[in-house]
């Protein structure tokens, strides 16, 4: 219980956003998942590189309620796409690896 109360004082670590570009990825372990300010996030460390965090968009739904921390995931970002309805939004495909055990 102690240690849960400590979590509570500390201010979570704060990683930089992931901003791609198109045709960029990010590939690496969910290290956290969070709701922040209202938003859900994930924070992934790639083997090889700073960590990152992603925010929840429409394209990412399924992935966020699947995935949990200790989780391998893939992102591609494929561009900025136009829907039948005219709105613009970002496409992002996913591969998501459930941890084992």
């Amino acid at each position: 219980m102690e240690d849960l109360e400590k979590k509570l004082d500390e201010a979570p670590e704060i990683y930089p956003n992931w901003e791609p570009a198109a045709g960029d990825k990010l590939v690496g372990e969910v290290i956290r998942k969070d709701m922040v300010k209202g938003f859900d996030m994930l924070v992934v460390k790639p083997k090889n590189g700073e960590a990152r965090t992603v925010w929840k968009i429409t394209t990412l739904r399924d992935l966020f309620e699947k995935v949990k921390v200790g989780d391998r995931v893939g992102l591609k970002y494929l561009g900025e796409m136009k829907s039948e309805k005219g709105r613009n939004y970002k496409n992002i495909r996913f591969v998501l690896e459930a941890k084992q055990g």
